[in-house]
């Protein structure tokens, strides 16, 4: 037990009160991305819409998380990460603060676009300010990214339950509330604003980056396009379960309907929380493609294991299995795009890491549903392992064609 309890302590320890209040407007904007999930229940009771409009709404915001991904990440590289961070928690703010006074279609799809623009441009951009306190101690870098994995999910987890209960009463009060939040992280930030200087040696990250022999390079880029493989991949078994999950929970146990869904899904954001930082702590000395591969195969066969899922125990030892696998995957993906990167362009790194994730929450639903309709759950999940296998495969069989840098600092 000490060992555990040293474990989880070094996990969240080292980290400067600048990464901290990174972390805090972190839980800001997921909480926004939280409260996103009730749009579509607002655009029906309140709006009126039908489900055509909907799902053009819906697409529309999906649109603007991919644009926000990559713009922002770019913007961030030329104008500074700090000053994009600022601006997209104030079009956060400002978007919750008029949506439910706009009723027009064209206005309420303009709003919506900004929401997704903002909400995943900041995180791509944040990602980057957190890492670049850290250049010349990789191993918290990790660390504060596996922080930010944990406190995503808190936030994620917190804010639908909050919202569940606010919507009910009333969507204006919701949306007024984390509209002020978003604000006063803005005005936080704006009035507190400081450079951060670091003093520190060029690191063997900033060596690769100007680096320009010709086999590394290769090695680079090839791992470059495994990883964006890799992200839409995964990403795509996990986005698939915004449309299927519900549903063949509630269907192959009904005794329990949507309690069993809730259940499952509190559970899933318990095991990240709480397991996050401690687990990849413990494998903090790892290649990180081989967690990203690792990872991407529990999380296929974490769906795959409902194919057997005849009692509601299964199903639980499932999302755990698949849990695990998310642990893995987007913690070390998130750290290895950035160690990738070109000095200058870290900002672009972590946008299309974002962009390529944005992608398969377009896809993943679409696919699942798809999948799931024509040939049933079975298929789906036999597909998700697929995809999985096919991610540890090409790290199997293809690891000598791929770069991971070391880390050359070691932990405390």
């Amino acid at each position: 037990m000490k060992a555990v309890y040293q474990l989880f302590k070094r996990g969240y320890s080292g980290l400067s009160f600048h990464c901290w209040e990174r972390q805090a407007l972190s839980f800001v904007n997921s909480s926004a991305c939280g409260v996103v999930y009730y749009l579509a229940m607002y655009f029906v009771s309140t709006l009126s819409l039908n489900m055509f409009w909907v799902g053009i709404l819906l697409s529309i915001f999906g649109i603007g998380t991919m644009l926000g991904s990559l713009v922002c990440g770019i913007l961030s590289d030329k104008f500074g990460a700090h000053r994009i961070a600022k601006i997209c928690l104030l079009l956060t703010g400002l978007a919750f603060l008029v949506l439910f006074s706009r009723h027009s279609i064209y206005s309420v799809s303009v709003i919506v676009f900004v929401l997704g623009f903002a909400t995943y441009g900041f995180s791509a951009v944040n990602a980057v300010i957190i890492m670049k306190l850290y250049d010349d101690a990789k191993h918290l870098q990790q660390r504060a990214i596996n922080v930010s994995r944990a406190v995503q999910n808190s936030a994620l987890g917190l804010s639908v339950l909050v919202a569940s209960v606010m919507a009910e009463y009333s969507y204006k009060v919701l949306f007024y509330s984390i509209g002020i939040l978003a604000i006063l992280a803005f005005l936080h930030v704006y009035l507190r604003e400081r450079n951060v200087q670091v003093n520190r040696r060029a690191t063997p990250n900033e060596i690769f980056g100007n680096r320009r022999d010709g086999r590394f390079e290769v090695r680079r880029n090839v791992t470059i396009l495994y990883l964006c493989m890799a992200v839409i991949l995964v990403g795509i078994i996990f986005a698939q379960l915004r449309t299927t999950y519900g549903v063949y929970i509630s269907q192959t146990f009904p005794a329990l309907g949507y309690r069993g869904f809730a259940f499952l899904f509190a559970l899933n954001t318990f095991l990240v929380v709480l397991f996050q930082v401690p687990v990849m702590e413990f494998f903090s000395q790892h290649n990180k493609i081989t967690l990203v591969g690792i990872g991407a195969f529990l999380s296929g066969f974490g769906m795959f294991i409902l194919s057997f899922s005849h009692f509601f125990s299964i199903a639980i030892f499932s999302c755990i299995v698949w849990t695990v696998g998310e642990i893995f995957f987007f913690a070390a993906s998130r750290t290895l795009s950035f160690e990738l990167s070109d000095k200058g362009k870290k900002g672009l790194g972590q946008g299309m890491y974002q962009l390529c994730y944005s992608i398969s929450l377009a896809a993943g639903p679409i696919i699942g549903g798809g999948i799931y309709h024509a040939y049933g759950s079975d298929a789906l999940w036999y597909f998700c392992l697929l995809l999985g296998i096919t991610c540890l495969g090409f790290v199997l069989v293809f690891k000598k064609f791929l770069f991971c840098p070391r880390q050359t600092d070691t932990a405390p």
